[in-house]
C-alpha cells in the first residue's frame, strides 16, 4: 500500500522528519519572533509558511497521473512548483531586505549597507534555488563561493549585531539560525544516501531556514518602519509576488530569445529529440554557440539524466578531418517549456568551441552538429529522421560553414582581370613548355573586392595556334579548399594547379585562357583588363605554351 509515491512506511517516516523539524522552529517563533513583527510582517510570515506546507504536502499526497505531473510537484526537482514557491520565499527575503534598507534612513549607514548586501545574497540563492547552479558547474567551485558567501554573511551579521542595541539582537539570531539549517540541509543531510526522507529532510530544513531569515528581515523592516502606512505596508504583500514574475521572466528570457534572435530549425532526431533553433556568434579564436534542443513531454527522464549528449565539429571540407570538437551532455538545467499545441520542454546550451591556433586559414570549415545517447557507455549516434538543413550524414547536421581569413596585403601591381564581381586575377605563373600526358603547374593568384555569394568555376582553355582544336579543363579557382561562395572582401590567395594534359594532346604552340562562370547557369562573367578593356568571350589571355610529346 502506498500513499502518494510513497510506500506508508517511507511516508511514515518522511511525515515524522518534517514533524520533528518544523513544529519546534514555528513553536519558538511563534512565542518569541513573531509578536514583535508589525501586522502585515505577521500576516506575510505566517501566508509564507502556509504556503510552503501546503507545496510539501502536495508533493507528498498526491497521485500523479502523467510523468510530467510527477516533475511538476517533485520536491526533488528544478523548474517545478516547490522550486518556484523556495525560491519565491529565498526572493521575498531580498526583497523584504532592500525595503528595510530604503526605509532605514534613520538607521547608521552600516546597518543600510548590511541590508542592501543580504539583498544581494540571497537574490543570488534565490536563482542557485531556481536553477540549482552547483548541477552544471563543478560542485567544488559551488561549495567553494557557497561557503564563502555564507562565511561573509555570518561575519558581516556578526559586526553588525555587536553595533546594535540588544532589542535587534533577535533578529541577527534568527538570520543566523536561518543560515545555519540551510548549511545544514544543503552540505549534510544531502550527503546522506538517496531516499525519499533524505530528501524532504534537505528541503525542510533548507526552507525552515529561508523561513527563518523572511522572519529576520520582516523584524528589521518593522524597526525600520514600526507604523507604516497602507500603501507602505502592502508593498511587503508585493514583494513575494514581484520575486516570482522576476524567476518567471528570468526563465522565459530564453523562450523569447530563442523566437526573436535565434535561427530556427526544425531537425527531428530519433529517440524523439529534436532541434528548434540555434545561434553561433564568432569571436576571436573561438565559437559562441546556442543550441535549442528540445524532447518529448513524456521523455522527461531520458534527457533529464546524463544520457543525451551532442558533438559540435568543425570540419575542413576539402580533407574531411576535424579540426576542433566540443563534447557535452544537455545542459538539464537551462530548460523552459515551448507552449502550444506541441507542448515541449526546451533545452538552451551555452558551448564555446575553441579554434586551435593551428587552423589553417582560408579553408572552408563546416560546423556539425551530431546527437547522441550514452547508452551502458557506447555513445550512439541519433539518425535524423528529417532536417531543414543540410545533412553531412544520416546524423550530422550541418549549422553552417566559415573561413578563417589570412592576414595579406594586396599587391600593388597591375591586376591581370577584373570580374564583374568585384573578383580580382592578379596574376598567373604559367610554364613556357608541357609535355603531353604529364600535369601541366600552373599558379592563380587572386584577390576578392567583395564577399562571395555564388559558386563559381573557373576555366581553362588551350587554344592550338595551328589546327584551332581546344583543351579544356574547369575547377573551382582556389580548388576545394575555399569555395567562390566564402570568399571574402580583402582576400588575398593563390594556388597552384595540377591540371591533366591528355596523352594525345597534339604538340605544338598553345594560347592559354582563364575566366570564370557561374555554376549554376554556365554563363560567363565579364572581365576587362587593368585599363579597362573587355574581354572577348569573357576569356582573358594569359600567355604561350609548348606542348612536347
Amino acid at each position: 500500500m502506498s500513499i502518494g509515491l510513497y510506500p506508508v512506511s517511507v511516508m511514515s517516516r518522511i511525515l515524522a522528519s518534517l514533524l520533528i523539524l518544523i513544529l519546534p522552529v514555528c513553536l519558538i517563533s511563534y512565542w518569541k519572533l513573531i509578536p514583535n513583527l508589525s501586522p502585515t510582517a505577521r500576516r506575510l510570515a505566517g501566508l509564507m509558511l502556509a504556503l510552503q506546507v501546503t507545496v510539501i504536502g502536495l508533493s507528498l499526497f498526491l497521485q500523479p497521473a502523467t510523468a510530467f505531473e510527477e516533475r511538476l510537484w517533485s520536491i526533488n526537482r528544478e523548474f517545478n512548483i516547490p522550486s518556484i514557491v523556495a525560491s519565491m520565499q529565498l526572493g521575498s527575503v531580498a526583497g523584504v531586505a532592500v525595503l528595510g534598507a530604503w526605509h532605514a534612513k534613520q538607521h547608521p549607514m552600516l546597518t543600510r549597507l548590511y541590508l542592501f548586501g543580504l539583498f544581494v545574497v540571497f537574490a543570488w540563492v534565490a536563482l542557485d534555488e531556481f536553477l540549482s547552479f552547483k548541477s552544471y558547474m563543478r560542485e567544488s567551485s559551488w561549495i567553494q563561493s557557497t561557503i564563502v558567501l555564507g562565511l561573509v554573511t555570518v561575519a558581516a551579521t556578526l559586526v553588525v549585531a555587536a553595533r546594535s542595541p540588544r532589542s535587534a539582537w533577535k533578529w541577527h539570531a534568527s538570520l543566523l539560525a536561518g543560515l545555519a539549517m540551510n548549511a545544514l540541509g544543503s552540505f549534510f543531510v544531502d550527503q546522506l544516501p538517496s531516499s525519499g526522507t533524505r530528501g524532504y529532510m534537505e528541503e525542510g530544513l533548507e526552507i525552515l531556514g529561508a523561513w527563518l531569515a523572511l522572519i529576520a528581515v520582516l523584524g528589521w523592516y518593522t524597526v525600520a518602519r514600526p507604523s507604516p502606512s497602507v500603501s507602505v505596508a502592502r508593498l511587503l504583500y508585493i514583494v513575494p509576488a514581484f520575486s516570482v514574475l522576476l524567476l518567471l521572466l528570468y526563465h522565459l528570457s530564453p523562450c523569447l530569445e530563442m523566437r526573436l534572435t535565434a535561427q530556427p530549425a526544425n531537425v527531428q532526431y530519433q529517440s524523439e529529440i529534436s532541434l528548434r533553433g540555434y545561434q553561433i556568434d564568432r569571436g576571436d579564436g573561438k565559437f559562441d554557440i546556442r543550441l535549442y534542443s528540445a524532447a518529448n513531454v513524456w521523455r522527461w527522464n531520458s534527457i533529464n539524466s546524463d544520457v543525451v549528449g551532442y558533438s559540435l565539429d568543425l570540419i575542413d571540407q576539402a580533407s574531411g578531418e576535424t579540426v576542433a570538437n566540443q563534447n557535452k551532455y544537455v545542459n538539464r538545467q537551462l530548460e523552459f517549456l515551448l507552449f502550444g499545441p506541441d507542448y515541449l520542454p526546451v533545452y538552451r546550451d551555452a558551448t564555446e568551441l575553441i579554434i586551435p591556433p593551428t587552423t589553417p586559414a582560408n579553408r572552408a570549415l563546416w560546423l556539425v552538429l551530431t546527437f547522441w545517447r550514452n547508452e551502458e557507455g557506447d555513445y550512439v549516434r541519433q539518425r535524423v529522421v528529417r532536417s531543414d538543413l543540410p545533412l553531412l550524414s544520416d546524423s550530422q547536421v550541418i549549422l553552417g560553414e566559415f573561413v578563417l581569413p589570412a592576414s595579406s596585403e594586396a599587391s600593388s601591381a597591375a591586376p591581370l582581370a577584373r570580374f564583374d564581381n568585384r573578383f580580382i586575377l592578379t596574376a598567373v605563373s604559367l610554364p613556357e613548355r608541357a609535355t603531353a600526358g604529364a600535369d601541366l603547374p600552373i599558379a592563380f593568384g587572386w584577390r576578392s573586392d567583395t564577399n562571395g555569394r555564388e559558386e563559381l568555376a573557373q576555366f581553362l582553355h588551350l587554344g592550338h595556334t595551328e589546327s584551332g582544336e581546344w583543351w579544356v579543363y574547369d575547377q573551382p579557382p582556389l580548388g576545394a579548399r575555399l569555395p567562390t561562395r566564402l570568399w571574402y572582401s580583402g582576400m588575398v590567395d593563390t594556388d597552384t594547379w595540377a591540371a591533366p594534359l591528355p596523352v594525345d594532346l597534339a604538340p605544338g604552340t598553345y594560347a592559354v585562357y582563364t575566366g570564370l562562370y557561374r555554376q549554376s547557369d554556365k554563363e560567363r562573367l565579364p572581365a576587362a583588363s587593368a585599363d579597362g578593356r573587355i574581354f572577348p568571350d569573357a576569356r582573358v589571355p594569359v600567355g604561350i605554351l609548348t606542348v612536347d610529346r
